[in-house]
């Protein structure tokens, strides 16, 4: 991934430029959601300070998960990113009838139906309709997987092409029914060995926190499988006018 240098007193001007244009268009709130640091630590850091020092406010900082497609034969750099309990849970994995596959775009739904199941289970909202991932394939690569076993789907993903480095999970899980086939396990390991083959370095695996909150159940089982953290920055500035 380019990344260019993109200097302090130039991303501070920038923000003044942004400043009066909110201020012109009298906007009210004005929320900036940035991206993982992992994604270029450098230039994001000198950006929270330009914004904090023009008076936005940290409105929430939340973890994100990242894997690092690792250097030579996958299998093997693998077995050494996982820790004990995650290395367990794959090696019984590969026990049962579990099959990885690809979707062909008409066949999405599938995969979405799974998450469906996960959320309703779970309680947590689906925030993105399957038709609004149908649209966003209209503007950039898709990818779209799910795990079988015998002719039962249990696990799938959905990952959204950011560049041609780096992809990102929207989507997720498995059927709580067939938890015991430690098919998330088997899923990682398929979608990072994919990846590996398709020439991506990174897989970013989404945040692991709701309003800064830490889900430790999430946080723990994305680290077992060998990704790392990073800070993600939600902030915010609230605008006042004169009548």
């Amino acid at each position: 991934m380019v990344v260019l240098d993109c200097k302090a007193k130039i991303i501070d001007n920038a923000i003044l430029i942004l400043n009066e244009w909110i201020i012109n268009k009298r906007y009210l709130k004005v929320i900036i959601g940035l991206p993982p640091l992992h994604f270029n630590n450098q230039f994001q850091t000198r950006l929270i300070n330009g914004l904090r020092n023009n008076s936005f406010k940290i409105q929430q900082l939340n973890v994100n998960h990242h894997f690092q497609i690792p250097s030579g034969r996958f299998e093997d750099s693998y077995s050494k990113m996982l820790q004990s309990n995650a290395k367990k849970n794959l090696k019984n994995s590969f026990k049962n009838e579990l099959k990885f596959i690809q979707l062909e775009k008409q066949d999405f739904k599938r995969a979405y139906n799974i998450i469906a199941i996960n959320r309703a289970v779970k309680q947590k909202p689906l925030k993105m309709s399957l038709e609004q991932i149908m649209e966003i394939t209209s503007l950039t690569k898709v990818d779209s997987f799910v795990v079988m076993n015998q002719n039962q789907d249990v696990a799938s993903a959905i990952v959204f092409h950011l560049s041609k480095e780096v992809v990102q999970v929207i989507y997720w899980g498995d059927n709580p029914s067939f938890s015991e086939m430690r098919s998330m396990n088997f899923l990682s390991f398929e979608l990072f060995k994919y990846y590996k083959s398709a020439g991506i370095r990174t897989v970013d695996v989404g945040i692991s926190t709701e309003n800064s909150i830490p889900n430790y159940g999430l946080c723990e089982f994305k680290e077992s499988i060998g990704c790392e953290i990073s800070l993600k920055y939600l902030m915010s500035k609230d605008f006042f006018y004169k009548e």
